[in-house]
């Protein structure tokens, strides 16, 4: 025979309700720390990638096709580092009991500047080469997936656009052939690309929080012709506009 007690009842349900309020108190601190728009500010290094291609054609012998057959155009590689730094502002949600859902958009500044130069001397000829590459600016818009394993810490990925400024500049001269090579071309663009990446955020003391990211971008290529009239030649110089950020901010949520 079934005997109920109504103060054993009483008692866990009591206890049922108490859990599932702390449950829910739980997951709307959590909820509250992410939840919203913030903004905040980022700094950083951006490492671009240095690698450089020089393509030739001639009509007749003894243009730059020739030269570069030689050796004249001995360069590879033009880094392309520097300082980021900028701002950054985005929105984001908590579901589903810790998943994350959020946009972020940010504006960079860019210290990022190269020259190289080779003034190689092959049968009594010398051909010299200087490249200059610069970057000022860089901005993304990216969509951010993630998760909260403890209610202080985000952990996410990234991607979506990126788009900034190139600038290649890529200068040719030798004074002992003839006739004489004098050219001096430069590209100036704004390129759009893509962006991925992932990272961090922990919340620190009230709506501040500190957080650390990686992003790769790619720009595409960036590319000069350099023209000689011997031969009806030409050197078109190419730049991949790709690399690597690493960059730690802080936020504040309103």
């Amino acid at each position: 025979m079934l005997v109920f007690k109504p103060g054993r009842l009483v008692a866990a349900g009591t206890a049922f309700a108490l859990s599932a309020l702390a449950f829910a108190s739980a997951s709307q601190a959590q909820s509250n720390r992410w939840d919203g728009f913030y903004a905040g500010i980022n700094a950083g290094v951006s490492t671009a990638n240095d690698g450089l291609r020089v393509s030739t054609r001639e009509s007749a012998p003894g243009g730059l096709a020739t030269g570069q057959n030689l050796g004249f155009f001995p360069l590879k590689t033009a880094p392309n580092s520097g300082f980021i730094g900028g701002v950054q502002a985005g929105y984001g949600r908590i579901f589903l009991d810790g998943v994350y859902v959020g946009a972020e958009t940010d504006f960079q500044w860019l210290n990022a500047t190269t020259a190289t130069a080779s003034s190689p001397v092959i049968g009594g000829q010398q051909l010299s080469t200087w490249i200059q590459r610069n970057q000022t600016w860089l901005g993304t818009t990216r969509a951010k997936l993630g998760f909260t394993p403890m209610s202080y810490l985000l952990l996410y990925g990234t991607g979506g656009l990126a788009y900034g400024d190139t600038r290649l500049s890529v200068s040719m001269g030798s004074a002992n052939v003839s006739p004489p090579l004098a050219s001096a071309q430069t590209s100036v663009q704004t390129r759009l690309g893509f962006t991925v990446g992932a990272g961090f955020e922990a919340s620190v003391w009230g709506p501040l929080s500190i957080k650390g990211e990686w992003l790769y971008y790619d720009l595409g290529s960036s590319s000069v012709s350099n023209s000689y009239i011997f031969g009806a030649s030409s050197a078109t110089t190419t730049v991949l506009e790709n690399g690597h950020i690493f960059r730690a901010g802080i936020n504040y949520r309103f």
